[in-house]
């Protein structure tokens, strides 16, 4: 059985300021430009190890679209919903640009099922 970070791709990374500061970036002025950005500013050679990282994650997994941290709050987000009679969800939307998302979380009472 797989739990939600099996079903939905999850980064170790996208948690991280800069990664958060990069990808805030990116949806501003474009992947490339963003890259170049950070690449050569005052943390290049940390935003590279993240990069490499990111990178890597998406070739084995596809394009992670939430963080671990993320997929936690959502557990603990179902487990309170499940004690009240909800269910949790999980929406994921796109945008223009093929690696822009945005993850939505939500609940529904269980009753609307029936």
């Amino acid at each position: 059985m797989r739990g939600i970070t099996g079903a939905i791709a999850t980064s170790n990374v996208i948690d991280d300021p800069l990664m958060r500061s990069f990808l805030e970036r990116f949806r501003e002025i474009g992947a490339d430009r963003a890259q170049e950005e950070f690449l050569q500013g005052p943390e290049a050679e940390r935003f590279a190890e993240l990069w490499d990282f990111y990178t890597d994650e998406a070739q084995q997994q596809g394009l992670a679209v939430w963080s671990h941290s993320d997929a936690a709050k959502f557990v603990l987000k179902s487990k309170t919903c499940f004690d009240d009679g909800q269910l949790a969800c999980v929406a994921i939307t796109s945008a223009d640009h093929r690696d822009a998302h945005e993850v939505l979380t939500f609940s529904v009472d269980a009753c609307w099922l029936s």
